[in-house]
């Protein structure tokens, strides 16, 4: 039916006064016109840049200039300020949308929202100003859900403590529902300020990040809890170095925990810092390589040190009673590249990460996948017909033990899973959240997924199917479920249409799933409907 509403005006909006995206304010991670320009550039009409650190800051979006003019949204795009204004301020497009899951909570990737049973509304206003080489935005988003009442999976804890992660209810701040009413919250959104200065850009911010290439399922960090408070210096652009060019962000920042977290007194912060660099090698047209490493711990009793900032630069693996592998912080770390060939309109990417720091070298060569997530994915675009672009895409995460691995973990360290998730730690009890969302991809955590996509570009707007699998939860040794072949997996076909009409962006979703097993109960089988609806306003 929404597919069906917004489809009615595809014969108007072609004829209707065009109006771009107004980029001066900046750009989220996740938009509508973040993805488009990764399309372009594979389809070689933009020009090569690393895609491995984002969002990219106000200074970066002008170095993103399209370079050709045959593609189907190209009056949508105003990148450039005035360059003989030095002072400008605008207001960002106001946006507000509504969410219906008809069986359970679902959603990835959608940001501060969390989207539970029943309906969850949406909005974002701000505004933003540029003074020189500073730039200003503020954006704060909010959200509420209803929360509807829904069969939770048994994790031995009674009263609000069922509420918590079914698998590992003291070890990660991952909760099935926050709580037994409707859930709201404000959210700085995409707020954050840069500076500009001798080649580097300073900020405070509080908007999303991805580090990395993936898409769907990034393992670092990714857009699933949106962002959260952390100060940053980086590079203003890729800087030659010979050999080639290499671009880079550091953060220290705060995490924040849900009302269900495993932490109930004492510091309840964190204090995370952590940093992603790329090298884009000279003589390769299109490839880019990096690495990142993230640290988080309680907050510091005595305050934020410039040695808590550096951690990740530390202690790689550490010496055995040196006390390097701390066990009071969790770690993160992973690799990556990004290769993307224009002239075939091709891209290919992968990231590698493991949790926790090795003890020694000699246990990173005898378990080299312990602890370990994998990523796989590629994207081929086609110049269609009347200007349309088509783009084929696929995408695959395993962060499942290896089967080298099972053995040992069940026989020597007691009930542990097959599939041991990344994102959690015994001592920093919330794991890698946000307000008790995954920072990085809730279907690695989960274990393992794959998802395949169609999307189609034309005048008016985008049309998009995907196809998807996701593993919610493995047998777990020692649980009430003995048949270690139970597994509690989703499909789901996601159709989506975005259309531009009279000044407004409006986005459509109807997206069936399928949950087997779910709960790890065997047959039962439960199906969920996600309907939801955006609007977005173009001009201002």
């Amino acid at each position: 039916m929404l597919l069906g509403l917004i489809s009615t005006v595809s014969a108007q909006e072609v004829q209707a006064q065009v109006q771009p995206w107004d980029l001066r304010g900046g750009m989220a991670v996740g938009s509508e016109e973040e993805g488009y320009l990764r399309v372009l550039q594979v389809a070689g009409m933009t020009p090569s840049y690393p895609w491995g650190l984002r969002g990219f800051t106000p200074g970066e979006l002008g170095r993103l200039t399209i370079t050709d003019t045959l593609h189907p949204w190209v009056d949508r795009f105003d990148f450039s300020p005035d360059s003989s204004e030095t002072r400008e301020w605008g207001w960002l497009p106001a946006r507000g949308g509504i969410l219906l899951n008809s069986a359970f909570p679902f959603g990835e990737n959608d940001g501060v929202v969390w989207a539970g049973k029943g309906f969850t509304g949406k909005m974002g206003v701000g505004g933003y100003a540029r003074y020189g080489r500073l730039h200003v935005r503020i954006a704060p988003e909010a959200f509420i859900t209803q929360n509807r009442t829904f069969e939770l999976a048994p994790n031995g804890l009674a009263g609000d403590g069922a509420q918590r992660d079914s698998r590992f209810p003291t070890r990660i701040d991952n909760p099935q529902r926050f709580g037994d009413g409707s859930y709201a919250r404000l959210d700085g959104g995409a707020s954050a300020v840069h500076l500009e200065v001798s080649g580097l850009t300073l900020g405070l911010s509080s908007a999303g990040q991805v580090w990395g290439p993936a898409v769907h399922y990034p393992l670092l960090l990714g857009n699933n809890a949106g962002g959260f408070p952390h100060l940053f210096i980086q590079s203003s652009k890729p800087t030659n170095i010979g050999i080639g060019q290499v671009h880079g962000r550091l953060i220290a920042g705060s995490l924040r925990q849900s009302p269900f977290s495993p932490v109930s007194a004492g510091e309840r912060r964190r204090f995370i810092s952590g940093f992603v660099l790329l090298f884009l090698p000279r003589g390769l047209q299109g490839l880019e390589m990096g690495l990142g490493r993230i640290a988080e711990s309680v907050w510091p009793e005595g305050g934020i040190r410039l040695g808590d900032i550096f951690r990740p630069f530390t202690n790689v693996v550490s010496v055995p009673g040196d006390g390097s592998n701390l066990l009071d912080e969790n770690q993160i770390a992973g690799v990556f590249f990004r290769w993307t060939i224009p002239a075939g309109g091709i891209e290919i990417y992968a990231e590698v990460t493991r949790n926790d720091s090795a003890g020694d070298i000699r246990t990173y060569l005898i378990r080299p996948d312990d602890l370990m997530a994998r990523v796989f994915g590629l994207q081929k675009v086609w110049r269609g017909t009347r200007g349309n672009l088509i783009a084929l895409r696929a995408e695959v995460v395993n962060a499942e033990t290896h089967h080298s691995e099972r053995g040992n973990r069940l026989r020597d360290a007691g009930p542990r899973p097959p599939s041991w998730p990344p994102y959690f730690h015994a001592q920093v009890q919330q794991g890698h959240t946000q307000h008790g969302q995954i920072l990085g991809s809730p279907t690695a955590y989960g274990g393992a997924g794959w998802t395949v996509g169609v999307d189609l570009y034309h005048p008016g707007g985008r049309w998009t199917i995907d196809l998807s699998r996701s593993l919610r939860q493995d047998w777990l040794a020692g649980s009430q479920v003995s048949d270690p072949a139970v597994a509690d997996v989703v499909y789901s076909l996601s159709l989506e249409a975005v259309r531009f009409h009279e000044g407004m962006e409006i986005t459509a979703e109807f997206t069936p799933s399928l949950n087997l097993n779910r709960n790890l109960v065997p047959g039962n089988d439960v199906m969920n409907l996600r309907l939801g609806l955006a609007v977005r306003r173009l001009v201002h």
